[in-house]
């Protein structure tokens, strides 16, 4: 096995929020945050155009996706997981790891 496959990837998560934050925090994960720019309401907006009504896990799912993709696309992530999910997410919507590699 190469030594890139014994390295542990570097974990950002893609959220401003205190709670996500304790969750890796309480896990002992070394991780760095990097917030993403995603306009929350026009991504929901376009999903509910496109597809109709969603669900609150659906958005969660959905917003967290979007937020993850969003910091993994940037250069600074390159060969960084991902990890987001909203305010809002309940017990029934789950994160999202987006690996860039």
């Amino acid at each position: 096995m190469s030594a890139h496959h014994d390295k542990t990837p570097r974990l950002i998560l893609a959220s401003a929020s205190p709670s996500r934050r304790q969750i890796l925090e309480e896990a002992g994960l070394d991780f760095e945050v990097v917030v993403s720019e995603v306009d929350e309401p026009a991504v929901v907006a376009s999903a509910v155009e496109a597809l109709g009504p969603l669900t609150p896990a659906e958005e969660a799912l959905l917003l967290a996706r979007t937020k993850a993709e969003d910091v993994a696309s940037r250069g600074a992530a390159r060969g960084a997981w991902c990890w987001a999910a909203t305010p809002s997410s309940s017990s029934t919507a789950s994160p999202t790891v987006s690996p860039m590699r």
